[in-house]
């Protein structure tokens, strides 16, 4: 599949690009943990985006993800994977009694109660002390494996940005053959000439039209990546983004959030807003482009949903409504967090 040389190099950790005397960077932040009071211990990402002023830093500011913000709806994907966690939880607990040996739990567990001279004792504290291991490791016996799935499809990722940037070199492991193939197969069977790959965006609250630079700065208020864009056949601005797991709806709002954020492609990256210009900056179609991380005979290689250019922009207003929502969390977090801190400093 031939790419564009607009792909050579593009998808950086950080982007950068001068603007007049101005460069601004956009870089994701390691993710952070929320507390485990929190549903399915969430995992918070934030976007450092800084602004230079003859290569110095005058003003940085952390904006949410996209993604951190839909987590705060609580909506279709959390109360599926609720159900999923408690059934991760289930059948590691089942497994676990399933397969257990006491004999051998007792041996391994002799030095904790070697005080006990009671053999009846002794074994009623390790099957105590056994079952609430068991039930502890079965409390995150399902964050586990969200680990390994994550896992899964950012190396899918990252091995299809290497291989769509121009890097045919790129080792690709048997793991992840059937999914690349499939994802470069996809965009060759809808006619997608991708023009950046995993490109980080931000959006801008309006005016649109600013005074400074810094005024645009201290108006960013979310940011994201995207997996990619391109044009299709008719020369015409697409946008997707790949999934491994499930397709759920908050994935149409998230493409809808990318595509209302495009425009900041202009301080970002001036070749590929040059190659999108003539486009008006928004796309006339997105696609969530699921590839199943396991594949039966019989099962099709890929499944797509199609979210028309009317939709991106309602959506994208959807979107806009969780902004508060994700504040207004935020805010009673760092209230709690506040509250242990000085509880513990006065203890």
């Amino acid at each position: 599949m031939g790419v564009t040389s607009l792909l050579e190099g593009t998808a950086p950790a950080a982007i950068t690009f001068r603007r007049m005397m101005f460069t601004y960077t956009v870089k994701a932040t390691k993710p952070k943990r929320t507390s485990k009071s929190d549903v399915l211990y969430k995992e918070r990402r934030t976007y450092d985006v800084n602004l230079y002023e003859d290569d110095k830093e005058i003003a940085t500011k952390a904006v949410p993800s996209v993604t951190t913000i839909l987590d705060a709806m609580g909506g279709d994907k959390t109360q599926r994977l609720v159900g999923w966690a408690k059934r991760e939880t289930y059948n590691h607990i089942q497994a676990a009694f399933a397969g257990l040996d006491l004999g051998t739990e007792i041996t391994k567990l002799q030095a904790e109660v070697a005080s006990e001279n009671s053999p009846p004792a002794a074994e009623s504290v390790l099957q105590q002390m056994v079952m609430m291991r068991t039930a502890e490791e079965g409390r995150s016996a399902f964050e586990k494996e969200s680990r390994r799935i994550k896992d899964f499809g950012s190396r899918a990722h990252d091995v299809l940005k290497e291989l769509l940037t121009g890097n045919e070199s790129v080792d690709i492991p048997d793991d992840l053959t059937r999914v690349v193939q499939a994802g470069q197969a996809w965009l060759r069977d809808e006619g997608i000439t991708p023009i950046a790959i995993e490109i980080p965006v931000f959006q801008v609250r309006y005016p649109v039209v600013f005074e400074s630079h810094q005024d645009l700065h201290q108006r960013i208020y979310y940011a994201g990546t995207v997996d990619g864009i391109g044009l299709d056949r008719s020369d015409e601005l697409v946008i997707w983004d790949w999934k491994t797991g499930g397709l759920y709806a908050e994935g149409r709002m998230q493409l809808a959030a990318y595509a209302a954020a495009l425009h900041s492609i202009e301080y970002t990256n001036p070749d590929i807003y040059q190659a999108m210009e003539h486009t008006e900056n928004f796309p006339v179609r997105g696609y969530l482009v699921q590839i199943p991380r396991e594949y039966s005979e019989g099962m099709d290689p890929w499944k797509v949903e199609t979210i028309d250019s009317d939709d991106l922009n309602h959506l994208a207003g959807v979107f806009d409504c969780a902004v508060p929502i994700y504040r207004w969390q935020d805010s009673v977090r760092e209230e709690e967090k506040a509250e242990r801190d000085k509880a513990r400093s006065d203890g």
